[in-house]
């Protein structure tokens, strides 16, 4: 079994592929599978993701038929074989020791989750690039011992970034937790970043960042109303009816109570 099982969902990326590949391909640990899922893509990903494939055995590419972010998460999911789950949007690069670092911050394998923080990366109009450090769980303390959301919930503020922690294996799985399938719908990541964090016996976080994020305002066209009201379905994804879970191991008996406070807020921030 691999330490960590890396998931690319795809999807006419050629502008930043190479760079997002390569990142991947230069990590410090080596023991890893790069899972590539190309959700139909029509510019050259492909050929990009299976040169990858050709040149180095640890990359696995998978062509499907467009059916959305979610649905490309859930192929990733399906086939991941490793201890871990990491996953790297075709648009952004990470350091070169990125899953070596979060892996150490495993502890053996025994934490179910480990986040850590990352870069909102802005492209100006005139090719500038501004990278910053994402600032949004600055009162979140470095803590050198696991913990649950129960005890720090401040972890649940901000961007989901599901892309800037990993994720074991036997959480998804045991909890039968996967990503929402809606074509062409955003925030599909809302959901299972909630779920994830609410089912974890176990949580690190380091403020340091690993992962850089190619960020982007709002389009114009498109108004604040209709913004919140996109991340106003996702979180209703997230408050569906689910299993109990034993509140003795410092969990909730059910999600809802955790995420309840958060909505006000969340349909309150500025888009992300």
């Amino acid at each position: 079994m691999v330490k960590i099982s890396i998931i690319v969902p795809i999807y006419n990326a050629e502008k930043y592929l190479e760079q997002c590949l390569q990142s991947i391909k230069n990590q410090t640990l080596k023991d890893i599978e790069v899972i590539c899922v190309d959700d139909g893509s029509t510019d050259s990903s492909p050929q990009i993701m299976d040169r990858f494939q050709n040149e180095d055995q640890r990359f696995k590419v998978i062509h499907k038929s467009n059916g959305g972010n979610g649905h490309s998460m859930n192929t990733g999911l399906a086939a991941a074989t490793g201890e871990y789950i990491g996953c790297v949007e075709a648009d952004d690069y990470i350091e070169n020791n990125m899953f070596e670092k979060l892996y150490m911050y495993t502890n053996n394998g025994t934490v179910d989750i480990v986040k850590s923080n990352f870069w909102n990366c802005y492209e100006n109009e005139d090719g500038s690039i501004k990278k910053v450090v994402n600032e949004e769980r600055s009162n979140m303390p470095e803590i050198a011992t696991p913990f649950t959301i129960k005890e720090y919930p401040q972890i649940l503020w901000g961007h989901p970034s599901i892309w800037s922690g990993i994720y074991k294996r036997s959480l998804i799985e045991d909890n039968g937790i996967k990503f929402k399938e809606a074509k062409g719908g955003g925030w599909v990541d809302n959901p299972f970043f909630f779920e994830t964090m609410c089912c974890a016996k176990s949580i690190i976080w380091t403020a340091r960042p690993f992962y850089t994020r190619m960020a982007a305002a709002v389009p114009n066209m498109i108004s604040l109303n209709l913004y919140l009201e996109v991340r106003a379905i996702s979180i209703s994804w997230v408050l569906s009816p689910i299993s109990a879970i034993n509140s003795e191991k410092n969990t909730f008996k059910n999600k809802n109570i955790c995420l309840i406070p958060l909505l006000s807020d969340l349909m309150q921030s500025s888009p992300l």
